[in-house]
């Protein structure tokens, strides 16, 4: 259930935008390749499905360990019931066309209201320019924000590249779930992480 407010406490999210280099450019990125992170919204609904659509298969089955080639109306109305609270995400816009090219969220565990389940997938054409990584960033400022100080990640066993990025944030290995491993992300407050720095 979305509560009243909802959308008035996600307006205190600082809105994003960013240049992003062209793959294997270290060159300013043109105006195509801008983008602004902000909060993703029920009426991003028919964007969320265009954005599903264009996803590759590998990509679609890596993300969301199946390979369905479309968002069914339950799906879409389970992706785009965001409370900003309990469940958030942010999306990656590109300005010049307003199309979603990158998706992050997290749910929060019934079970453990301090621990949330977290996904990201970025548009096949915009993978390897930062935007997954910054959309983490951000996500992970939401969370600590609502009190969640552990994430959990479900990786394809055979996704290679996500373990090994996920490693480097410190996650940890924690079970296997059938063809996926499950990590487990410690969110330090943000007092700890200036201390540390």
């Amino acid at each position: 259930m979305v509560r009243d407010d909802a959308l008035g406490d996600a307006a205190l999210m600082t809105e994003t935008r960013t240049n992003i280099a062209p793959v294997g450019s270290a060159a300013p990125a043109d105006p195509h390749g801008t983008v602004e992170i902000r909060p993703l919204e029920r009426d991003d609904r028919e964007r969320l499905a265009a954005a599903f659509a264009r996803l590759g298969e590998e990509t679609r089955r890596r993300r969301f360990l199946s390979s369905a080639s479309r968002l069914s109306k339950r799906d879409l109305d389970a992706l785009t019931a965001i409370d900003h609270h309990g469940h958030e995400a942010l999306a990656a816009v590109e300005l010049r066309t307003g199309k979603l090219v990158g998706v992050a969220r997290f749910i929060r565990l019934p079970c453990e209201p301090r621990a949330a389940e977290v996904a990201v997938a970025v548009d096949d054409g915009w993978q390897r320019r930062g935007i997954g990584r910054l959309l983490l960033t951000e996500l992970a400022n939401r969370a600590r924000a609502e009190g969640i100080t552990r994430l959990t990640a479900y990786v394809g066993s055979d996704n290679a590249p996500v373990r090994r990025w996920i490693a480097r944030l410190g996650a940890v290995a924690v079970a296997q779930d059938g063809d996926a491993i499950v990590y487990s992300v410690s969110l330090d407050p943000p007092s700890d992480r200036r201390a540390a720095a």
